[in-house]
């Protein structure tokens, strides 16, 4: 089974899918993808629309893809089986406030929730993107 890191959210429709999509894209070590998930959905079972456009803006057509991407409820095994799990900022409880990972974070990106503020999202995906990329570098040695 081929190693996996996960990005986890609230909501899995926003940060963790980009990140997921951008770490898949430019991944280059066969060994190793991407998982993303959250603690609920969102936006019917669907990722964000604004996202969508902005990886169209960046030349990533997620629809052209073989891997489909949509959003995925957490689970105790994906995070068991995670080799690395990063979160985007937010908390990652269910309704009733209980954590939802169940071990260590590697990392927290601690990013504003653009699904509140959308204002700056280029900028907040220039500093996301140059996070992303440093993960990639982790495993694409």
């Amino acid at each position: 089974m081929k190693k996996y890191i996960l990005f986890i959210c609230g909501h899995n429709s926003w940060r963790s899918q980009l990140a997921e999509v951008y770490f898949n894209t430019h991944n280059t070590n066969p060994d190793i993808e991407a998982r993303s998930c959250g603690t609920g959905l969102k936006w019917d079972g669907k990722i964000n629309p604004k996202v969508v456009e902005l990886l169209k803006k960046n030349r990533i057509d997620i629809f052209t893809q073989e891997r489909k991407y949509e959003p995925k409820i957490i689970t105790r095994e994906m995070v068991d089986g995670a080799e690395s799990i990063y979160t985007m900022g937010c908390m990652c409880t269910d309704e009733n406030g209980v954590d939802m990972i169940w071990r260590k974070v590697d990392h927290d990106f601690c990013l504003d929730d653009p699904a509140r503020d959308d204002t700056n999202v280029d900028a907040m995906f220039e500093k996301f993107i140059s996070q992303i990329e440093s993960i990639l570098k982790k495993y694409n040695l």
